[in-house]
């Protein structure tokens, strides 16, 4: 029999199964004997019957997100879960990753035929970015740029077929894009580095 392993995750639900108390006793009774759960850190868990080698944080502020309100779980400079995963990095998903993947279409959307039909076309590079972005349309069209709290970081605007557009001022960070014109709109993420 295999391997089970279950490591380096931060997150508000433990190890345990139907008729379990515990996570060990969850292991014991559904897995064979060649299993390892460590340094994972269970928000509001307890440590009670679950393998040494995890973590507890009392509550997100505890695991040190970057900012948990707006969705950024990258952790801070100071949290205590920095690190510490098994193979040296932050425990927790690879946030940069994901984004990453999330450009470039890699997650799963599924569009009607009318939508897909009817939804806006446009190109926009270099993604990520860093001082500006060049952004293609068919014709006039107006633009919006937000970030990932929805705040509008670029007002309105007119561009007329293809433009360069300065981000040089923004901050680090996931973007969105929104372009209109006759009536249909689309919105692309981009990353600022």
């Amino acid at each position: 029999a295999g391997t089970t392993v279950r490591a380096d995750n931060v997150g508000v639900y433990g190890f345990i199964g139907s008729g379990t108390g515990t996570a060990n006793t969850t292991l014991a009774l559904y897995f064979n004997n060649n299993w390892t759960v460590t340094k994972n850190a269970d928000i509001g868990g307890s440590s009670t019957g679950y393998p040494v080698g995890n973590y507890f944080p009392a509550n997100n502020a505890a695991v040190g997100f970057a900012n948990y309100a707006a969705g950024d779980y990258h952790l801070l400079p100071t949290s205590p879960y920095l690190n510490l995963g098994t193979d040296g990095k932050d425990l927790g998903a690879d946030i940069d990753s994901i984004t990453i993947m999330s450009i470039y279409g890699c997650d799963s959307i599924l569009l009607d035929k009318k939508t897909s039909v009817n939804q806006l076309s446009f190109s926009l590079f270099p993604n990520p970015a860093s001082s500006y972005l060049e952004v293609s349309a068919e014709k006039n069209a107006t633009i919006c740029i937000s970030d990932l709290s929805g705040k509008i970081v670029l007002p309105t605007q007119k561009i007329y077929g293809k433009e360069r557009i300065d981000i040089s001022s923004f901050p680090e960070g996931i973007y969105f894009f929104k372009m209109e014109m006759d009536g249909l709109a689309n919105t692309k993420k981009f990353v600022v580095r």
